[in-house]
């Protein structure tokens, strides 16, 4: 059994950040929750430009 920490907290999961560095031309697309109630990673992509 696993003791409650400051890190992780006994609250459950908590949402990741919402914020991210990206390279010039790429932009942040925060994490998000699939279908399943699954987080998926943040990740930079292309602004096309």
């Amino acid at each position: 059994m696993m003791a409650c920490t400051a890190l992780v907290g006994c609250g459950g999961r908590q949402q990741p950040p919402t914020t991210g560095t990206c390279h010039p031309g790429r932009e942040w697309v925060p994490p998000a929750q699939d279908e399943n109630g699954q987080w998926r990673d943040g990740y930079c992509r292309s602004t096309g430009g």
